[in-house]
């Protein structure tokens, strides 16, 4: 969120749902690889993987249909900054995950929960030693993921931070509910 990164998500066929951090001329896939399938069964395209095709930081397979895409920044909910929040229509619940950063040795920097300013700068002057351009390599990956408010059976259409740092999430009731510290 502060380092200006874009990040989306998508809802794919029967499966295939992803999340990805966006990079400049690089190519997604669709629909020659994806891990999602027609919604009549047949597997789309040519596989999940092809060379100078991204790979997702996170996809699901069953699809969990997500909506919204919050990157929290707030304070109310300390141990969740920078966790990312989505609605999951399928399976009613919000789901919410904590993406890291890694290097490309596959060792997480205990640094990051997510690509914070101050640390990428530290990444960079420490590649600059190394005369290597850092941003190619920082690898990102799933840590934890939780499913959130599945006992209400809602299916939340969207989720979005407030000024003041609570989370609010709307529902195909037409409610907006707001989620508070415990």
């Amino acid at each position: 969120p502060e380092t200006g990164q874009l990040w989306e998500q998508e809802h794919g066929p029967r499966g295939g749902d992803e999340i990805n951090l966006i990079k400049k001329g690089k190519n997604y896939g669709w629909p020659v690889i994806t891990y999602g399938r027609e919604y009549w069964g047949p597997k789309i395209g040519e596989g999940t993987r092809k060379k100078g095709m991204e790979q997702p930081v996170k996809y699901y397979t069953p699809s969990i249909a997500p909506s919204g895409l919050l990157i929290y920044s707030g304070k109310k909910f300390k141990k969740w900054k920078h966790h990312f929040f989505s609605g999951a229509l399928v399976l009613k619940h919000l789901n919410r995950i904590k993406i890291i950063r890694q290097s490309d040795q596959g060792v997480a920097n205990s640094e990051s929960h997510l690509p914070l300013q101050k640390n990428l700068q530290k990444q960079q002057t420490m590649s600059s030693r190394k005369r290597v351009s850092n941003k190619s390599r920082i690898k990102y990956k799933v840590k934890e993921e939780e499913r959130l408010l599945s006992d209400l059976k809602f299916r939340v259409r969207h989720v979005i931070e407030g000024p003041k740092g609570f989370i609010y999430i709307s529902v195909d009731k037409g409610q907006i509910l707001r989620l508070r510290p415990l």
